[in-house]
């Protein structure tokens, strides 16, 4: 399991970026949202994620299926910036023939960063995203196993799944 602390220090000059004390405001609503994108490693599809998040008012999507491969000298969990968003993922797996496959992420608008303590990658599968708030706010992203594979697979799946919520 690896922990991915997100830092608001470089933040805190931002006027939009006031710290808030979490995100259970009764006035206030978020938006959660998941998408299976089939691949996010091109600019267009990046913006098209950043457009329509904007476009309809969503907070957090999760996202199944980025195809991003990290390298070996990066982290666990990758940020990547967007316009008015920003992308979390745990890295993607070749297969036997070399293509990207899998990963999973979840992209977050600029104005809850504050709010953010971490992202952990739990599993290939599985990531998990925590808020601050009173209770915290944990949202967890994850992309099950196809019907066609094993089912030791997919009951591993699930068992690890269980043990995260």
């Amino acid at each position: 399991m690896t922990k991915f602390n997100y830092s608001t220090k470089a933040l805190d000059n931002c006027s939009f970026m006031r710290l808030k004390k979490g995100l259970s405001r009764p006035s206030q609503s978020y938006k959660v949202a998941t998408l299976n994108c089939r691949t996010l490693r091109s600019v267009s599809s990046q913006a098209e994620l950043d457009k329509l998040m904007k476009d309809y008012s969503i907070s957090v999507t999760c996202i199944q299926e980025h195809r991003y491969v990290h390298t070996d000298s990066d982290p666990e969990i990758v940020s990547r910036k967007l316009r008015s968003t920003t992308l979390f993922t745990a890295s993607a797996v070749r297969n036997d023939c070399g293509a990207s496959i899998r990963g999973v992420g979840i992209t977050i608008n600029s104005k809850l960063l504050p709010l953010l303590l971490s992202v952990e990658k739990m599993d290939e599968r599985i990531i998990v995203a925590t808020f601050k708030g009173n209770p915290k706010i944990v949202i967890i992203a994850c992309y099950s196993p196809h019907n066609c594979l094993p089912d030791d697979v997919v009951t591993d799946f699930y068992s690890k799944l269980g043990n995260v919520v």
